[in-house]
């Protein structure tokens, strides 16, 4: 999965962009949504904080999550604010993502949200 996630996202050198789309040294935000979720099964929670993990190395600044309200993905940003006030890098993120834990707890049954929140430490 991770390896799908950063290549839509790659960064964006001031100097590339339309006329408008950077003030300063403000890079463009991302809008995406439930890749894979429909008929292919994946789960949107995780998905989703791929997305975001790829985002974050593409040095996007922001990415707007359009869940369609979709009640798997409506704690995201709470789950967002849990991640970087435990201080969790994106390699952290990775690392507990592909986890013996997370293999062994299999958290598509219970919410990989619950899953990465129930491992947080506060920094």
């Amino acid at each position: 999965e991770w390896v799908k996630a950063p290549p839509p996202f790659p960064p964006t050198p001031a100097d590339t962009l339309p006329t408008g789309a950077v003030v300063g040294e403000a890079r463009l935000g991302v809008a995406t949504g439930n890749w894979g979720c429909g008929v292919f099964g994946g789960d949107p929670q995780l998905k989703c904080l791929l997305q975001w993990m790829a985002c974050s190395v593409a040095e996007r600044p922001h990415m707007v999550y359009c869940a369609f309200n979709d009640k798997r993905v409506e704690q995201m940003p709470a789950v967002v604010k849990a991640i970087q006030d435990a201080g969790m890098t994106v390699g952290d993120l990775y690392k507990l993502l592909y986890s013996e834990a997370f293999q062994t707890v299999q958290p598509w049954r219970t919410g990989v949200f619950n899953f990465v929140m129930s491992q947080l430490t506060p920094a």
